[in-house]
């Protein structure tokens, strides 16, 4: 796909071949994760797709090897990835588009840092939706990223855990210096943080232009890149039934700082439709 300020957006696409309409389900994948190469969502496919009715597109996420060698910029997270996730909707749901015409209805999944986006969509998806025609029906989350900095924060610092985590993705990230030249001056460990430091640097408010998507009241203006990714205190008047799936085990995604605080309230939101 090319999406809004020259982003190009790889996916793998899965048909069942009767060229009937089917629902389909845009499964947007976890950290470092390309549309070749993904392990933990492999399972989710199977079942989606050879075991259910559906057709499914599975894209990239922002982090993967393939996303940072195709575009010139870099970034992250819910607020781009969930931009994007609309955007993919207006397409699909496009008459002008050949694949709307096997689209029944929209459904969106991720798993992990791609669940980020996919809470940010739910939220969009009411505001960017032609009067009584959601473009999503429904959304569901597999151990999503809920506080983005905060997990950050836990899985760069956090030592040994941190080391491990570190020279994984300096291995996936290998071509980021391309984008982010300053990223190569870091420490012995410390190549996640130094990226993620140099993201939230340079960020210029999302890498999609995003005059055709409508964003919630205050939280159109800004560039800062926690703040944008801080979406909960707009989350209201959702009214598609978002459902999550958490691990209380969970290394990269740790329960206490992410659903948990769904779960037990803890971030309090006016209206939602989670469970």
């Amino acid at each position: 796909f090319s999406l809004p300020g020259n982003i190009k957006l790889k996916g793998l696409l899965g048909l069942k071949g009767d060229l009937k309409k089917r629902p389909l389900i845009i499964l947007r994948l976890g950290i470092f994760a390309n549309v070749e190469e993904f392990m933990p969502e492999r399972a989710w496919l199977m079942m989606l797709f050879e075991q259910s009715p559906f057709n499914v597109l599975m894209l990239e996420n922002m982090t993967g090897s393939d996303f940072v060698a195709d575009n010139t910029r870099f970034s992250f997270g819910g607020y781009d990835e969930g931009i994007q996730n609309i955007l993919l909707a207006q397409i699909l749901k496009d008459p002008n588009e050949p694949l709307s015409r096997l689209v029944d209805s929209l459904h969106l999944f991720g798993v992990s840092l791609g669940g980020h986006g996919v809470l940010y969509a739910s939220l969009l998806n009411d505001l960017n939706s032609p009067k009584g025609r959601p473009l999503y029906q429904s959304f569901m989350g597999m151990c999503p990223v809920v506080n983005l900095q905060k997990n950050m924060d836990e899985v760069t610092t956090n030592k040994p855990f941190a080391y491990g985590v570190d020279l994984w993705s300096q291995k996936r990230l290998d071509g980021l210096t391309k984008s982010l030249p300053s990223v190569a001056e870091h420490e012995i460990f410390g190549f996640l943080k130094k990226a993620i430091t140099e993201v939230v640097r340079t960020y210029h408010g999302g890498l999609s232009y995003v005059s055709s998507v409508k964003l919630p009241a205050g939280l159109e203006d800004g560039s800062d890149f926690w703040s944008l990714n801080d979406f909960w205190k707009y989350y209201k008047y959702v009214q598609q039934p978002v459902l999550i799936f958490a691990n209380h085990t969970d290394v990269l995604v740790p329960f206490a700082l992410n659903s948990q605080r769904l779960q037990n309230k803890t971030m309090k939101l006016e209206t939602s439709n989670i469970s």
